[in-house]
């Protein structure tokens, strides 16, 4: 089977394209299909990537410097010229802009169409402009995306919750993200003072309100660290909150780290302090080596992966008191957190590889034979 993604980009760390570069390396070792990438926006000459890119992907660059409209109108031409070349059983078209939900509708042969999306709705609302040309932007964006998605086959979203994104659409498809991260066994010891947070530096994680949280927290235990992995963001300058709340000897950023895995087995407990969540990866990375996971109750991802009580705490969103408290009741309890981080890796087998891939396999060739 010949499968063609098309995407915006594969050389940043973020979870949609080390997602999308997961599947396409499975779909090549495991399934033996023919895997193509068309790059919209990453230049030939920028041919980096942070993650792992199976030597039999085949990338094609657009190399496209035009913008505004212009740029649209030229991609779609693109497109649809090097699909014709490819000639592909299947498209995955994986970017969650604007742009991507309507692609669907511009390419001319009727090749099966799947649409993945990664995020939520509301997530792209959420900014730290505050701009009345923003605000503007965002309207506009909203009321495109309450239309969009009509132009594929299957539109697959992370989790049952994610449908009351799309009231109108018939064609949703669920799939949820597989575990990335290879165990190999490992299992946290959870026995060092350390807790972590997952994932960039934006409005969107809170992690404003974690280090308020975590202001908290070491009033109670002023030996135990946080530690923030994650793309730097200058415009919200959490080194100085850190500062203004006498908390910055007790907290670490860092950037993105290719080892996560050993960040994992360090730590003893993962935090997420998101205002909103599609499928957090780090979560599910996390309970893989037995990491348990204290987060706000959030829409939409935590509450489907986390069993509250049982392999992880969830706690009322944007209440910082209650993540403290969750947070300190696992610090001080460590039969406890052992015993929740022993359930968490069980429970997240739900999302073993085999059984995840296996679904898209299942997809693709119920499409195709549609």
């Amino acid at each position: 089977m010949k499968v063609v993604f098309i995407a915006n980009l594969i050389n940043s760390p973020g979870g949609l394209q080390r997602m999308i570069l997961y599947q396409a390396n499975y779909f090549i070792s495991k399934f033996n299909y023919d895997v193509d990438i068309i790059l919209l926006d990453q230049k030939s000459n920028d041919s980096k990537t942070t993650y792992e890119v199976n030597k039999n992907i085949k990338l094609h660059y657009l190399d496209i410097y035009k913008e505004g409209f212009f740029s649209y109108y030229e991609k779609v031409k693109k497109v649809n010229r090097v699909l014709g070349q490819l000639k592909p059983d299947i498209v995955v078209v994986c970017f969650d802009e604007v742009f991507g939900l309507y692609l669907g509708r511009f390419i001319k042969k009727k090749y099966p169409l799947i649409y993945q999306r990664h995020t939520t709705n509301n997530l792209n609302f959420i900014s730290d402009s505050k701009s009345k040309r923003g605000s503007i932007l965002k309207s506009f964006k909203k009321l495109l995306i309450d239309r969009a998605g009509r132009g594929y086959d299957k539109f697959v979203i992370l989790t049952e919750e994610h449908k009351k994104d799309w009231p109108h659409l018939n064609n949703l498809h669920v799939i949820s993200n597989p575990i990335t991260i290879d165990t190999d066994s490992d299992k946290a010891l959870l026995e060092n003072r350390v807790v972590i947070a997952v994932g960039r530096q934006n409005p969107v994680k809170g992690y404003d309100m974690l280090l308020k949280s975590w202001q908290s927290v070491i009033k109670r235990h002023p030996n135990w660290k946080l530690k923030i992995y994650g793309k730097f963001n200058k415009k919200l300058n959490l080194q100085s909150q850190a500062e203004r709340l006498h908390i910055n000897s007790n907290v670490e950023f860092h950037q993105h780290t290719n080892d996560i895995k050993t960040t994992y087995l360090d730590t003893s407990l993962l935090v997420c302090s998101s205002r909103i969540e599609g499928f957090p990866l780090a979560i599910i990375e996390a309970m893989s080596l037995g990491v348990p996971s204290v987060s706000f109750d959030c829409p939409y991802g935590p509450r489907a992966i986390i069993k509250h009580g049982e392999d992880g705490l969830l706690v009322e969103p944007n209440d910082t008191e209650k993540l403290a408290e969750a947070l300190i009741t696992l610090i001080e309890n460590e039969d406890l957190r052992k015993q929740m981080g022993q359930k968490a890796q069980v429970n997240i087998q739900r999302y073993a590889p085999d059984k995840i891939m296996q679904q898209w396999k299942a997809l693709f060739e119920s499409v195709i034979q549609e």
